[in-house]
């Protein structure tokens, strides 16, 4: 029965630890995003934090990319912290191309 409950523990701090130690864009789904649109991931993931132009007419943008923030603490915009984003490019009919990653190391 002791056994027991110490691989269950184990295991249970061993999955905190792998939780823990994943990488920031965890969340974001990048082979689901490729192929979407714009409203698409959106609806999925809100509104993006970073975008060339204005939002066009039918919401869906086309031929820019558009950026989510990863890791910066939005609240002190704090330019000392590495910034992590994840950049969706999209083509002329408004579908994602390309998900990348880029982290911009701070100052």
């Amino acid at each position: 029965m002791m056994i027991r409950r110490i691989i269950s523990l184990c295991l249970v701090v061993f999955t905190l630890l792998t939780l823990v130690s994943c990488e920031s864009d965890w969340m974001y789904d990048k082979d689901w995003i490729k192929g979407k649109n714009s409203k698409q991931i959106q609806a999925r993931y809100g509104k993006f934090d970073g975008h060339p132009q204005d939002i066009p007419d039918d919401g869906l943008y086309r031929d820019c990319i558009c950026v989510y923030f990863l890791q910066i603490d939005k609240q002190t915009w704090d330019e000392t912290l590495p910034n992590e984003k994840l950049y969706i490019v999209f083509d002329s009919k408004g579908i994602a191309q390309k998900v990348y990653k880029h982290v911009d190391e701070g100052g």
